[in-house]
């Protein structure tokens, strides 16, 4: 059974080509008109469970809910103000590990899904990104 948790991260990421069919009970890949079946892990080549309960499957609104308030944050400092003290909070490096003025800001425990990354750089350069967390197969799964 897979327990790399790669295949339900790319599941939890909506840019990527991999879903769970609620439908069928397999993972695919594919468009939502050409869906082929996933029996193996393309990461780790451990067979998938046939049915998947709620464990690695992140709820729809769960990345609605972090997007929004992410898109609301304007500065640093608010930051602060909607999730708290983050979990990592220094200066992007350059090629050579030198801080830049790019200044990075990180949440790991805002969701059990995903975790939350915010660039800043003055005057007004704002960027962020959602990236949802690996999580093993082998939770909650039938096999």
């Amino acid at each position: 059974m897979c327990t790399c948790g790669w295949l339900a991260m790319m599941v939890n990421d909506q840019s990527t080509p991999f879903s769970y069919s609620d439908d069928s009970g397999f993972f695919v890949q594919g468009a939502e008109r050409t869906q082929y079946p996933i029996h193996h892990c393309p990461w780790c080549a451990e067979p998938l469970p046939n049915r998947v309960a709620e464990g690695p499957i992140a709820p729809t609104h769960e990345y609605a809910r972090v997007f929004e308030n992410a898109s609301k944050i304007q500065k640093p400092a608010e930051c602060y103000e909607e999730f708290g003290k983050p979990d990592y909070d220094k200066p992007f490096p350059d090629d050579r590990g030198m801080p830049t003025d790019l200044r990075n800001i990180e949440y790991y425990n805002i969701s059990d899904w995903y975790t939350l990354e915010f660039y800043f750089q003055d005057p007004d350069y704002k960027r962020f990104a959602i990236h949802a967390k690996p999580i093993p197969l082998r939770t909650n799964a039938e096999p």
